[in-house]
């Protein structure tokens, strides 16, 4: 029994079973005592007190015993199965009453439990974090983290059991509630590495980015955690920590970031800072990036080795490239920062936006062509409707000039006479988000590539939108255009060298 209630007969039954018998009963009017058979003129149920009360006492006895039960199976050799019985059991007795858990934490199981985290069977690893968790509830973070070992439960978060890997993720997300939980979280070697990486890793899995959004919000509110978020540069999401921090206000300028002495503001940090900016950098990342250095800006001594170092590196082709950028949140990003760079270096930043895409003699006639073919002509039909509603149709029309069944070096050599190429390029500009037309777009400029020769090549990389928009049909596009932007990005890559030309992939 767990609630004795007594009847009007006098007999005693638990509160639930009686409750069901009346309201099953098949008539309401004449309710009869099932052991007595006497008619109960009366529906009140009086708790038994007396017997209350000895059940309790019991139920604590027993309790404290299956307690000390579960700590000798724990603290012996025991079998696997043993093992996680005495854990699955020690649960249910802390469920049933939050005293318990005080119960379980004085006769020191905790410590047992974290030498549990490094037992071979899963099952019991997972049962282990669940249980520390549950404990984790009621103000016992503290003796939890002076009897185990962080940087187990940071490392099982990295685990391919998804078990495993939810389980000691909802612990750090209870531990990370608390400030100088945070702390010892935030000092364990790579656990924010592991953390910002986990959306990355497990985007199909919005339990676990959910969570370690969380726990990573928790961390981020203290200062002691910075120079670790600082630390983890090459992922975006750490990038994002940081940026939201110097927006806040906080003064970081000299907040040191390493053992060897750097500060977020040094030549080291801020050479970090602007060597990651570049097309090949996924968009969300280089927009944090140059939201950081807009932030360092406005202290005396970062600006000035952000200018330096900006002047002693190609950087500014870089950010110069991001204006053009078809993430408008980038584009703007990037005119803000080349605006605070202006009043220092502003005629470096005018000479290179000034600077477009194309070479003096595509405006020239070419006088051996004294007069325009049937072919060139329908072919200009052809690129002047690139520019208006039917472009999918025309893209698919000069398409099957260069199919394998016709002389493609013939048409190859036309279409580029004819500037096929920047019309191409033009359409990757103007229709940003129509992964058919890119697809259609990036299968020509393929060919271009291919068989255009070292001149087409030179062109089309040098185009100042069109490596971005590349790299973002890369990242973002659909099947068929992420693998035509690889095959663009790797002629791009092992393309003779040419002035002024970058290498878009490293």
């Amino acid at each position: 029994m767990e609630d004795p209630v007594t009847i009007e007969s006098g007999v005693t039954y638990e509160r639930d079973a009686i409750s069901e018998w009346i309201n099953k009963s098949d008539n309401r009017e004449e309710i009869f005592c099932p052991t007595s058979g006497q008619k109960l003129k009366s529906r009140n149920l009086s708790t038994n007190v007396a017997l209350k009360a000895t059940i309790d006492e019991w139920k604590e006895r027993n309790e404290a015993a299956r307690i000390k039960a579960a700590r000798a199976a724990l603290s012996s050799a025991s079998t696997h199965d043993i093992i996680l019985k005495a854990i699955e059991d020690l649960q249910l007795i802390c469920l049933r009453k939050p005293y318990n858990k005080v119960q379980v934490r004085s006769i020191g199981v905790i410590p047992l439990l974290g030498n549990l985290l490094d037992n071979r069977n899963r099952t019991i690893r997972c049962a282990t974090l669940e249980l520390l968790r549950y404990l984790a509830e009621d103000d016992d973070e503290e003796v939890i983290t002076q009897t185990i070992d962080i940087s187990t439960v940071t490392r099982m978060f990295s685990s391919n059991h998804g078990h495993i890997r939810h389980a000691s993720l909802r612990l750090l997300l209870e531990l990370s509630k608390y400030q100088f939980l945070c702390d010892n979280i935030g000092v364990v070697p790579g656990a924010i590495l592991m953390l910002t990486m986990a959306k990355y890793r497990h985007t199909d899995d919005a339990s676990v980015a959910d969570k370690d959004d969380e726990v990573l919000k928790s961390l981020e509110k203290y200062l002691c955690n910075i120079k670790h978020i600082a630390n983890e540069l090459m992922k975006k999401e750490a990038t994002d920590k940081l940026a939201n921090v110097l927006e806040s206000g906080l003064e970081l300028e000299n907040l040191q970031v390493n053992g060897r002495g750097h500060t977020l503001a040094s030549d080291y940090m801020i050479f970090n800072f602007i060597q990651r900016i570049k097309n090949s950098t996924p968009e969300e990342m280089n927009f944090h990036l140059v939201r950081i250095l807009i932030c360092l800006m406005k202290y005396p001594k970062a600006s000035s080795r952000i200018i330096s170092v900006i002047k002693e590196t190609d950087a500014s082709y870089n950010l110069i490239e991001l204006v053009n950028n078809p993430n408008e949140e980038l584009s703007i990003a990037a005119v803000k920062l080349l605006i605070a760079l202006s009043p220092f270096m502003g005629h470096t930043v005018s000479d290179r936006l000034c600077k477009t895409q194309g070479q003096p003699e595509s405006l020239i006639h070419d006088p051996s062509s004294p007069r325009i073919t049937e072919k060139q002509a329908a072919i200009e039909r052809l690129l002047s409707c690139l520019h208006h509603d039917n472009v999918e149709a025309a893209l698919s029309a000069i398409s099957t000039l260069l199919d394998n069944k016709v002389d493609v070096d013939k048409s190859v050599k036309l279409l580029i006479e004819m500037q096929t190429i920047q019309h191409v390029l033009n359409v990757v500009k103007e229709h940003r988000e129509n992964n058919v037309l890119w697809h259609k777009s990036f299968w020509l400029i393929e060919k271009f590539l291919s068989r255009g020769g070292d001149k087409s090549v030179s062109d089309i990389s040098q185009a100042r939108l069109f490596p971005a928009s590349v790299v973002t049909a890369f990242h973002h596009g659909d099947v068929c255009t992420r693998q035509m932007a690889d095959k663009i990005l790797m002629h791009l890559n092992k393309m003779p060298h040419f002035p002024n030309t970058a290498s878009f992939t490293t």
